[in-house]
């Protein structure tokens, strides 16, 4: 019993009661038999800080560039499970995307216009029929991270690009 350590190359290394594997690190909660799991090589790691970081760093008409290389250069394995949630370099991105809005206190130009109502509608409608399904805890973790993927990136971008000239 116990955790087994076997490290490999680019830092990647799998722990787990029992046996040893390759390509992520793994946390097990013994009475749920869940695991954590970060499922993310070196360059994935490098390139996710380097995002978050500029995210933080540049000017608010600069700060969509981060989001957009996150979701066109990595794939949607990179990323890290915390029991039935995963946090994609895209959630991961956005969840540091809320935090530089909170911390500089940037705000939506004006006030919610009719597609921001529309999308609020659609999350919350989301969650709710989540309700309908013949699993309603799956279903309902599979939307909670549609809902925080779709409302983060539309409102982060309505955020950062406030006018037509912040888009081009």
């Amino acid at each position: 019993r116990g955790f087994h350590v076997s490290p490999l190359p680019n830092f990647n290394v799998r722990f787990r009661t029992g046996r040893t594997e390759s390509a992520s690190v793994l946390s097990s909660d013994e009475e749920s038999g869940r695991y954590n799991e970060v499922r993310m090589n070196s360059i994935a790691t490098v390139f996710l800080l380097l995002n978050v970081a500029l995210l933080m760093l540049l000017p608010r008409r600069w700060a969509p560039l981060p989001l957009l290389a996150g979701a066109c250069y990595m794939t949607r394995g990179q990323g890290v499970e915390i029991r039935s949630f995963s946090f994609t370099v895209i959630r991961i991105l956005v969840g540091a995307g809320v935090a530089r809005i909170i911390v500089r206190r940037e705000r939506l130009a004006g006030r919610m216009n009719s597609l921001d109502w529309l999308m609020l509608v659609w999350a919350i409608w989301a969650l709710f029929s989540s309700g309908f399904h013949t699993d309603p805890a799956a279903a309902l973790t599979f939307r909670l991270g549609l809902v925080y993927n779709a409302c983060g990136i539309y409102f982060l971008l309505r955020v950062f690009c406030q006018s037509l000239d912040d888009a081009m």
